[in-house]
C-alpha cells in the first residue's frame, strides 16, 4: 500500500462525532433556517421526520443560533402535530426533542412562541394519557422550577 493511507477502520467514532458537532455548530442557523422552511411546507410524514430531526440537531449544537432562525410558523406546526399526535410515534419522539430542546435553552423569543403562541404546557396537559405530552409538561415544569420568581418564562406561565 501507499505510505500514510490507512485502509483500515477507525476503531471509534470520536474524530467523526466531533466534525459533525463542530459542522453543526458553524453551521446551524443556515441549516435550521432552511430545514424550518421546508417544514412549515412539507406534505411527507417520512421528510417530515428527517427535517424535525434535522432542526433538533441544530439546537441540540448550537442552540441560541439555530433557536433564533426557526419562525413561528415552524413551531407551530410542530407543536400541533406532537399536540394532536399526526405523524406516527417517530414524529413524536423527534417532536418531543426538538420542543424539549428549545424549552431547555431558555431562548425568550422561542419560550414566548411556544407557551403564548402555540399554548404547548395547556393543550399538553389536556391530554394528560399519552406518554409524550405528559414528559413535555414535566420539562416546562422543571425548567420553571429552576428560574427565579421574575424570569420571563414564570411570568408568561401565571
Amino acid at each position: 500500500g501507499a505510505p500514510g493511507l490507512a485502509l483500515e477502520a477507525p476503531k471509534t467514532t470520536g474524530g467523526i462525532d466531533a466534525a459533525r458537532t463542530a459542522f453543526l455548530a458553524s453551521a446551524s442557523p443556515v441549516i435550521a433556517r432552511r430545514a424550518a422552511r421546508a417544514l412549515i411546507e412539507c406534505e411527507s410524514p417520512l421528510l417530515r421526520v428527517h427535517l424535525a430531526t434535522t432542526l433538533a440537531a441544530c439546537v441540540a449544537a448550537a442552540p441560541t443560533a439555530a433557536l433564533g432562525e426557526i419562525p413561528r410558523g415552524a413551531w407551530r406546526d410542530v407543536a400541533d402535530r406532537f399536540v394532536a399526535g399526526r405523524d406516527g410515534d417517530v414524529f413524536l419522539r423527534i417532536a418531543f426533542k426538538l420542543l424539549a430542546a428549545a424549552l431547555v435553552a431558555g431562548h425568550a423569543p422561542t419560550d414566548r412562541t411556544l407557551v403564548v403562541d402555540c399554548d404547548v404546557g395547556a393543550r399538553c396537559a389536556a391530554s394528560p394519557d399519552d406518554p409524550f405530552r405528559l414528559a413535555l409538561c414535566d420539562v416546562l415544569r422543571l425548567r420553571c422550577a429552576s428560574l427565579p420568581r421574575d424570569a420571563p418564562l414564570r411570568r408568561l406561565l401565571a
